[in-house]
């Protein structure tokens, strides 16, 4: 029986059970996590991608809606880039380059691509699966093909995106975790905290 190995998937939190191969020991294994599987197939096709309006909440929790780059937002891409930023997108495919490099591959992908992966990362959370295999995603059976996966890129690709994908400077991660744990993740967990805590007033 072939053994399973694990690919994390980026902070979305799932790991992805495929078959062991020469490749997997090039999957950054220090950030895995998991979400529960249940998925439940969809038929809505409602376009909802623009957003009308924004309004806090009554009790000034929610969106802060005097930030000038919040009221600015007008549709679902750009309320993702108030939290996930271009400047972390080309930070991620920049460290994502340069691990690609150092197996020979050059120019391996651009910050328009990763978004696009972590685009199939969320959808795959909104279907709710925990450990899914790329097969299952990529599936053949049109009756249970997830099309917008294989719309967006091969099966191949993602794997392949998925084996290189990093989120900090590999060079000097070993010095960093001398004195952070997190130091694999740090660099984006921070900006995202940052991100939220300047558009978003949480619940007392």
């Amino acid at each position: 029986m072939a053994s399973t190995s694990r690919a994390s998937g980026i902070g979305t939190g799932y790991t992805w059970n495929e078959g062991s191969s020469s490749e997997d020991s090039d999957i950054d294994t220090d950030v895995v996590t998991e979400i529960e599987d249940n998925v439940e197939d969809t038929d809505d096709e409602e376009d909802d991608s623009v957003v009308t309006a924004y309004t806090a909440r009554n009790n000034k929790t929610g969106v802060r809606v005097s930030v000038p780059r919040v009221n600015a937002a007008q549709t679902k891409m750009d309320i993702f880039k108030l939290f996930v930023t271009d400047e972390m997108l080309y930070n991620i495919d920049a460290y994502t380059k340069n691990q690609a490099a150092k197996r020979g591959q050059r120019n391996f992908t651009d910050d328009a691509e990763i978004m696009a992966f972590i685009g199939l990362m969320y959808m795959a959370a909104a279907y709710g699966m925990r450990r899914p295999s790329t097969k299952r995603l990529w599936r053949e059976d049109k009756r249970y093909q997830l099309h917008a996966f294989s719309a967006t890129m091969s099966r191949e690709r993602f794997r392949n995106l998925m084996r290189f994908l990093r989120f900090d400077d590999i060079e000097t991660r070993e010095e960093r975790r001398a004195v952070d744990k997190l130091a694999p993740i740090r660099e984006l967990t921070e900006n995202l905290r940052k991100n939220v805590h300047e558009v978003y007033e949480p619940d007392k």
